[in-house]
Parts: structure tokens; C-alpha cells; sequence
């Protein structure tokens, strides 16, 4: 078992692999704790299937689970593979999961608990196109929830026309035929907002990924409503 002294100095040891990502999550890491001190997560860390060594804090969830984005294109990666994404992410956890470090020393726990944590929540980020775009808008700074007035532009009222519109269908619907009408017109909307997101994003068009990240928002919402539905149950729609 190697110290915290050995784990410091091979810190630094592995920056070679990677350089400080410009866009890289700032809360993530490192974790705040006494001792000793904890791992950081690299994709690199678990390509060598070692969880117990640290190595360079600056990666996002495309470093770990996308490693071949490039870095400039990190940001503007909304398009990614499924299947990909999960086969990595399975091949991480069975390296890196807590339960394998059982008795080990508290350092190498703590590594493995914390890249543990976090190949999950870049999984969860990066699974669905709503927290994949509002991940990739956090790397510029942006939240789509925050409405403070900045972008006049960030909620239309001819959206908002769409959502009250879609929202009272759900309300005055009566059978289980009308509400198959109701998502499939959602759905319909869904996909062209996918698509123009898409469009945004390698565009680098990020005031446009920000507005239709807003749009896909709402669909995603009423779509969740419409599975939900039942007669005479009262609609409520998440903003």
C-alpha cells in the first residue's frame, strides 16, 4: 500500500497524460476531506484499471466516458453513440466500483468511491439529451433554468402558447386514444427540437442550444405528463 506522501508526488507524475481541460466541471473535485487525501478522476486512471491511484482534476465527462472528443470539442459534443457510451460506462463501474476495494487501504477506498460517483454522474449527464445539453451549456457558464432576464428571447411566448396549448389537451382529455393523439403531435416536436439542438451545437451556436435547450425542456415535461396521465388527474408541468 502506497502513503498519501507516494499518492501526491504521483499526482503531478501524470499531468503528461492530459493537459488542465479548459472546460472541465469546477465543483467536481477535489473532494473536501482531512485524510488522507483523495484521488482525482481521469479517464486515464481507468484505462490503467488501477482506481487507487490519483491523477490530473481537470477532466469532464467526455474525458472519461468519451475519451476520443477531442478537448476543443468537449463543449459542443451534444451528438454521442448510445451504445458507446454505455459499454464504456459499464467497463469503468466493473473496474472502479467501491465494492471491489472492499478492504483496502482508506486511500484507495476513497479513490475508488469518488471516480465511482463520478462515471456515474457523467453517465446520467450524458445518457439523455436534456442533461447532456444542460451539461454541455454548464461549460460555458450558462444554466437554462436561470430566467433572469438576460436573453429576451430564451422563452417566446409563441412557446409558451405551444406548452398551455398542450397542457390543456392534457387536461381535457378523456381517453386513452385522445392522449396517443397528444404524444404523438409532443413527440413530433420533440425530435425537431433534437434536431435544431443538434444543429446549434456544431454550429457552436450557444445562445441558440440555450434557447431550444429551454424548448426540449418543456417537451420532455409534457411527454412525462402524458405517460402520467389519468382522467382527472391535474397536469402539472415542471419549468
Amino acid at each position: 500500500m502506497q502513503d498519501t506522501a507516494v499518492y501526491e508526488i504521483e499526482l503531478h507524475s501524470v499531468a503528461a497524460f492530459r493537459k488542465p481541460h479548459p472546460f472541465a466541471e469546477p465543483t467536481a473535485f477535489p473532494l473536501q476531506v482531512a485524510e488522507p487525501k483523495p484521488c482525482v478522476t481521469s479517464y486515464v486512471l481507468a484505462l490503467q484499471g488501477n482506481p487507487s491511484k490519483p491523477t490530473f482534476v481537470d477532466s469532464t465527462y467526455h474525458d472519461v466516458l468519451l475519451p476520443d472528443t477531442p478537448a476543443e470539442a468537449v463543449p459542443y459534443t451534444f451528438d454521442v453513440d448510445p451504445k458507446t457510451l454505455r459499454n464504456r460506462f459499464l467497463a469503468l463501474q466493473s473496474r472502479v466500483h467501491p465494492d471491489g476495494f472492499a478492504t483496502a487501504s482508506q486511500t484507495e477506498r476513497v479513490c475508488a468511491e469518488q471516480q465511482s460517483s463520478f462515471i456515474n454522474k457523467g453517465y446520467q449527464a450524458l445518457r439523455d439529451p436534456l442533461p447532456r445539453a444542460t451539461y454541455l451549456l454548464s461549460l460555458h457558464g450558462l444554466d437554462p433554468k436561470d430566467h433572469d432576464g438576460n436573453d429576451p428571447t430564451a422563452t417566446d411566448p409563441a412557446l409558451l402558447m405551444d406548452v398551455m396549448e398542450a397542457r390543456e389537451a392534457l387536461e381535457e382529455a378523456e381517453t386513452e386514444e385522445d392522449i396517443k393523439g397528444i404524444k404523438a403531435e409532443n413527440e413530433e416536436r420533440l425530435n425537431a427540437t433534437l434536431r435544431a439542438l443538434s444543429d446549434a451545437f456544431r454550429a457552436r451556436d450557444i445562445p441558440a442550444a440555450r434557447r431550444l435547450t429551454i424548448q426540449l425542456r418543456y417537451w420532455v415535461n409534457i411527454r412525462q405528463a402524458a405517460t402520467d396521465w389519468m382522467p382527472g388527474k391535474r397536469v402539472e408541468l415542471e419549468h
